[in-house]
């Protein structure tokens, strides 16, 4: 077996079969309320099944159809399923890059039976991630190396193994390509990303296979006696598609800065590069050796000259480079040619000055080798339509698609969205619309003194009508001891949030003192690893952001106890009942009841019930469309809608997968049925506004006719404040259940915080293990090396090549790695406002 010809290597995965049984049976028991796990037992098992078939493939050509059935089944199962169904996918690096130890993120493989990754990690050999597409990526990914070496392992003897190890070249190339164009744009946000699967790097490996497949078929050139123009321009083609796929490894290699985008790396391994290197060179000096003979043919003995004087250059450039990690083989190749080139060099010198007597032509000046494509990337007719060949027959077959008895996962996300703009739209249009307008009502009364200007004048009722409803919502929503409580609550979830960032502090501090102590007790010895300071930025901001955050929401919490200070007596008053306001409320005297009689106040009063009538419709209005919002249910429509979409092919499989978008039609339809109450709402606004234009003439002639004493004075105080009361305590209400809503959802940003640091802590203490280890002479991150098994190429006279090995790992470096995308909700605090009063605690972030 020969062996100058690189085979990818191969990723292995772990077997995750309880693990990922339990994750399907969970999303399906949690999400799809009207089936029960148990139904799609046999399905599952199917599924897992075929995934313990491909977490390590041979290089055995019936692995290629146990790869491609599971694809099948899993494209298929991403139409029903989420990208994250809550276990994370671990796969080996095929490639162990200069990559950073990810020091937030450790990975190793976990036992079946043990507890399972559920969120993203990473070792210098190991990824992992809870993404269904980078599952997808790596499983083509394996496919990919798989082909290429089934390709390898060719003898390419004969023209049929030639043909198949084209083929097998070209189908990597078509993997390769369709994972970076396809795929890539999917798992392009997961962090930490995967060192071998970025756009760089798979276009460099789709450039080298598709240079091996035109390697093959120039040998096939070889073999058949082609002639030497022909087998030239073949030959350069060789060499352009090795120099496409080293300028990628120039431009995105190791030289580039740490912080560089990391989908923009390409780190081969330095033998590889070497490889490309000698490769490209070699089929260049071949190529201006096969055109010189065609010149020599044709008698033009001065380019003959010229392009071996060419070709010597290439060749002694490409010997040069092989003394880094290139295979004996290749050496062995190149010195042959090397032979062949200098002995016709020899030759056409002395002939040209004995015989031809012709100028040498310059390499300037000799006419362009013109490159010859013969191959492509071909991606199989599997991968591009995998849901054609879920089917019992005919060949290929991979049996009927899994789970198609559960409803589209579109379906579920159509839903959600449809119920999401429903309470948009009962929360923002409606309730909102119905506070604002109950608000602006509330304001321009008080701002005019009413009702409490024209109930004081009420001598013979004592306690207006509205107060006592009032009062009577405060006490059954539960009064002031209500908002103690939930003040009470606050305060204790607010201290909770500040003793879990103490805590996330405190694990910053202890690995910070741990890392100084590290490096003082290894110093004046090479040591890369990040230091804490550096390492701990991005969290440390995040730290700072939480504090900022607690403190301004501590201060909202202050203003609103405040005000429940000042407000806390007059609304005890006004909900304990009818006993307790007649004792409050001043008496008017006889003369103000006597003006209370007068035409002008009793339009006044007419005026006063007629808003209040409008407040009443609206609130039933809303009440109305809440009750609607709690029944309405889209899920029937939209599984017939699904229907209608998803028309089968012959094979009973659908052959669209179901969007979000195609609901528009029926979102639109349905959510009409609101149309009514923002109508109503609509025309409450417009008939308030000209009702309170009303009330405002009307209250300024009762202000004109009536007679104000004293105690008329005082009496209409005290009303005034009991309304105001109860507009406080709604206020006040909805601020604590915000600020209660605000501490909670900061409570799990914190949680999730400490987590992720605790992890981060975790990656650099092994870390530290791991180089402390390496000192000792042990290197606990290079990876299992694997024999790249090839075939030679024929050189020039159509010699052999031996097996070449890949240089050792390369030392990983430390990077940054933050706790995750977080934003940071902020707004300017109103005066005398609760700051948080104006966030919803579901989108508290941090922007990075």
């Amino acid at each position: 077996m020969t062996a100058n010809i690189l085979a990818l290597p191969l990723k292995y995965s772990h077997p995750v079969s309880s693990h990922l049984v339990e994750a399907i049976k969970n999303h399906i028991a949690e999400h799809y309320t009207d089936t029960h796990p148990d139904a799609f037992a046999e399905d599952i098992a199917t599924f897992v099944r075929f995934r313990d078939e491909c977490y390590k493939l041979e290089t055995h050509r019936s692995c290629l159809d146990l790869a491609l059935r599971y694809h099948s089944q899993l494209r298929f199962f991403q139409t029903k399923f989420p990208t994250n169904i809550n276990i994370a996918f671990s796969w080996t690096l095929s490639f162990s890059p200069s990559m950073p130890l990810w020091t937030s993120f450790p990975a190793a493989f976990n036992d079946d039976d043990g507890t399972p990754p559920s969120s993203s990690s990473a070792s210098n050999t190991i990824v992992s991630h809870p993404d269904l597409n980078f599952e997808c990526a790596n499983l083509l990914f394996s496919l990919a190396a798989l082909n290429s070496s089934l390709g390898a392992s060719e003898s390419r003897s004969d023209k049929d193994s030639i043909k198949r190890c084209i083929g097998y070249f070209q189908t990597a190339a078509g993997l390769l390509c369709h994972i970076r164009t396809k795929i890539c744009p999917q798992i392009e946000h997961l962090v930490p990303p995967c060192p071998d699967l970025t756009p760089a790097m798979l276009e460099a490996l789709e450039q080298l296979m598709l240079a091996q497949a035109q390697e093959c078929f120039w040998q096939q050139s070889v073999m058949d006696g082609l002639k030497n123009a022909t087998i030239a321009k073949l030959s350069m083609q060789v060499s352009a598609l090795y120099e496409a796929a080293l300028a990628v490894t120039e431009r995105s290699g190791p030289s580039m800065s740490m912080k560089t985008d990391e989908q923009a790396r390409c780190d081969l391994p330095r033998d590889w590069v070497s490889h490309l290197t000698v490769k490209r060179l070699h089929f260049r000096a071949a190529a201006q050796y096969r055109k010189s003979r065609d010149d020599m043919e044709s008698n033009r003995y001065g380019d003959e000259l010229g392009r071996l004087q060419a070709a010597e250059v290439d060749v002694k450039k490409a010997l040069d480079a092989s003394k880094r990690n290139v295979s004996d083989t290749i050496v062995s190749d190149l010195r042959s040619l090397h032979g062949t080139i200098v002995a016709n060099l020899s030759r056409a010198t002395k002939d040209n000055d004995l015989i031809y007597l012709q100028p040498v032509t310059t390499v300037a000046n000799l006419s362009k080798i013109a490159p010859a494509l013969m191959v492509k990337s071909v991606l199989p007719k599997e991968v591009e339509d995998p849901f054609t060949f879920l089917r019992i027959s005919p060949s290929p077959a991979y049996g009927v698609p899994l789970f198609q008895a559960l409803v589209p996962y579109g379906v579920h996300v159509a839903i959600s969205i449809y119920e999401d703009r429903k309470e948009t739209l009962i929360r923002e249009e409606l309730t909102s619309r119905q506070i604002d307008l109950d608000a602006v009502a509330s304001s321009s009364l008080q701002s005019l003194g009413l009702p409490g200007a024209l109930q004081a004048q009420d001598q013979n009722l004592p306690i207006p009508p509205s107060l006592l409803r009032k009062g009577e919502e405060i006490r059954l929503d539960g009064g002031v001891s209500k908002l103690q409580r939930l003040i009470n609550d606050v305060s204790k979830i607010a201290n909770a949030d500040v003793g879990i960032l103490e805590d996330s502090v405190a694990i910053l501090d202890q690995e910070a003192v741990e890392d100084e102590k590290v490096r003082r007790s290894v110093a004046g010895r090479p040591w890369t690893r990040p230091a804490s300071e550096e390492a701990a930025q991005q969290y440390r901001s995040h730290i700072t952001q939480f504090q900022y955050t607690l403190e301004q929401a501590q201060k909202s919490d202050g203003i609103v106890k405040e005000k429940l200070a000042d407000w806390a007596d007059t609304i005890d008053v006004l909900s304990s009942g009818e006993a307790a306001l007649d004792a409050f409320i001043p008496k008017a005297s006889s003369s103000a009841s006597s003006s209370a009689q007068n035409p002008v106040a009793q339009s006044l009063r007419a005026a006063l019930e007629e808003l209040d009538d409008l407040r009443d419709s609206r609130a039933a209005a809303v009440a109305e469309a809440k009750a609607l919002g709690r029944s309405d249910d889209i899920r029937s429509l939209a599984m017939k809608e699904a229907a209608k979409l998803t028309a089968t092919s012959s094979s009973g499989v659908t052959s669209l997968v179901v969007q979000t978008s195609h609901f528009e039609s029926l979102f639109h339809q349905e959510i009409r049925k609101y149309d009514k109450y923002l109508k109503e709402i609509n025309h409450s606004a417009a008939a308030q506004e000209k009702k309170l234009e009303e009330i405002t003439q009307l209250n300024n002639d009762f202000n004109t006719s009536r007679s104000v004493d004293t105690s008329t004075k005082r009496r209409e105080k005290a009303l005034q404040n009991l309304d105001l009361a109860h507009a406080k305590y709604k206020e006040l209400s909805s601020n604590l259940v915000e600020g209660l809503n605000f501490y909670n959802s900061l409570a799990k940003l914190l949680n999730d915080f400490r987590q992720s640091l605790k992890e981060w802590h975790h990656a650099r203490q092994f870390d530290v293990a791991q180089l402390t280890v390496s000192f000792a002479g042990t290197s606990l991150s290079s990876r299992a090396g694997a024999n790249n098994r090839g075939a030679q190429p024929a050189s020039a006279s159509g010699e052999g090549s031996a097996t070449r090995t890949r240089s050792s790992q390369r030392k990983g470096q430390d990077q940054k790695t933050g706790a995750g995308a977080q934003q940071q909700a902020s707004s300017a605090q109103e005066q005398q406002q609760p700051q948080w009063g104006k966030w919803k605690g579901s989108s508290i972030q941090f922007d990075d």
